[in-house]
């Protein structure tokens, strides 16, 4: 089961882990992962009023009227990167991204996995949610092409 973190345990943990960058990690439209790095010293400001980033430049996002929004960082997912430097470590965070407005913005699959485990709820079902690893294995032929 995961950790709920509140915001002020979540700067505790940043601080006494030593971590000097926080990736704020959304995904685009297509579920590709992307993220926006600040400074430690910067994530209490970040929880109040989110980062704001550019998406002009990002496939999917080109039809906004505005091309701003904000990442608005889950506390329960912070975590150090463990490939990263013992000191002045990198963290990530997980982020809801909102408009400006502050209201969700339709496009971020965080959002639409709630409301679609709030349909299921109505419903009387429930959901669980985790992450599987997959991959397969295949012989080559001659050619180095795979085979059945």
């Amino acid at each position: 089961m995961k950790m709920k973190r509140s915001t002020e345990e979540a700067l505790q943990f940043i601080e006494e882990n030593d971590v000097k960058f926080v990736r704020l990690v959304f995904c685009d439209i297509f579920g590709i992962p992307k993220n926006v790095a600040v400074m430690a010293e910067r994530l209490a400001e970040v929880f109040e009023h989110g980062a704001g980033f550019d998406v002009s430049a990002l496939d999917g996002f080109m039809n906004l009227e505005e091309s701003d929004l904000l990442l608005f960082p889950d506390p329960s997912s912070v975590a150090v990167l463990p490939w990263r430097p013992s000191t002045g470590r990198v963290a990530r965070m997980y982020c809801d991204i909102r408009n400006p407005s502050g209201d969700p913005f339709v496009g971020d699959g965080r959002y639409l996995l709630r409301q679609a485990m709030q349909e299921m709820e109505q419903l009387g079902f429930g959901c669980r949610f985790g992450t599987e690893c997959e991959f397969y294995l295949f012989e080559m032929d001659e050619d180095g092409q795979p085979t059945m």
